[in-house]
């Protein structure tokens, strides 16, 4: 994986910061470089997905949300995906059925569709649950 810089904005609240995200390794180490708001923070994960997962938590501690793909509410990867992406890519839900649109995970989003870790993995359940065929009531056993 070749060193990329990324012009991307943070937000905490209303505050809105331009800062750089450099990414670079190779599969299996990848390492996010980030200035920003907090100052510099380096972070390493297994892919892509991973570090920036990391990252996103260190910030999240600050009250600071990275406004990139991977962070939007409905930003979801597949294990293929990202296993064949390095995790790159993710998939973008909605509470439709796919096909779903992929995107770079850390091209730049709109602030304003970017959420905690938490809140993602919350809303990304709720499509996965709407999916679901409803359990048959208790004490019907087919008669």
């Amino acid at each position: 994986m070749s060193t990329q810089d990324h012009e991307v904005l943070a937000r905490r609240g209303s505050d809105h910061r331009a800062c750089q995200l450099r990414s670079g390794g190779t599969r299996g180490a990848v390492l996010l470089e980030f200035d920003g708001p907090t100052g510099h923070l380096a972070v390493a994960g297994y892919d892509v997905l991973d570090a920036l997962t990391k990252l996103r938590t260190a910030l999240e501690e600050h009250g600071w949300l990275l406004a990139v793909q991977g962070a939007r509410l409905n930003a979801h990867p597949s294990g293929l995906l990202r296993d064949s992406t390095n995790g790159k890519r993710v998939y973008l839900m909605s509470k439709e059925r796919g096909p779903y649109p992929a995107v770079d995970t850390l091209a730049p989003a709109d602030p304003g569709q970017v959420a905690t870790l938490e809140a993602q993995a919350r809303h990304v359940r709720a499509i996965f649950g709407a999916f679901r065929k409803p359990s048959q009531p208790e004490g019907d056993a087919g008669s």
